[in-house]
């Protein structure tokens, strides 16, 4: 059984995670050669030279 402190306390860690989700933006990264591996490196901050990599197909 859970008190009421441990159900505010992932209450709170849920709510921050889901703020930190919203505000999330592909803006504060930088392309570089780890984008090879990302199943996002399709867009168009990616470097040319990366495509889809196998089990990433659109």
């Amino acid at each position: 059984m859970f008190c009421d402190g441990d159900l505010a306390a992932v209450r709170d860690d849920v709510t921050a995670s889901m703020t930190r989700i919203a505000e999330f933006s592909f803006e504060q990264y930088t392309a570089g050669e780890h984008c090879q591996w990302c199943q996002h490196n399709q867009l168009a901050c990616t470097p040319d030279s990366f495509t889809v990599g196998p089990g990433f197909e659109e």
